[in-house]
């Protein structure tokens, strides 16, 4: 799944109730897609679990995320591995 496909799913799952774990690892969005999860986590109150892992996030989509979080109190497991974040980014989330 690439960024327009993350971008269409975010989009549903703004009107979630039912899906608590999403795993999107090692698919092929960056930055665009994960901004469009981001914004999604901002509103979503039933997603718990997150595994975005193995996609190009990079700091800017790692930036897109934490300021989602600060509004998000659902999500309690977030996976990020290899994603290209860096460490003053890693700090941030």
């Amino acid at each position: 799944i690439d960024d327009l496909g993350v971008s269409a799913l975010a989009s549903v799952l703004q009107s979630n109730f039912s899906v608590t774990h999403l795993d999107l690892c090692l698919n092929q969005f960056g930055t665009i897609g994960v901004s469009d999860l981001a914004t999604m986590l901002q509103v979503n109150t039933v997603l718990k679990s997150l595994d975005v892992s193995g996609n190009q996030i990079g700091d800017v989509g790692a930036r897109h995320l934490a300021l989602a979080l600060q509004s998000n109190s659902s999500l309690t497991k977030l996976d990020l591995r290899s994603t290209r974040i860096g460490d003053t980014e890693t700090e941030l989330l």
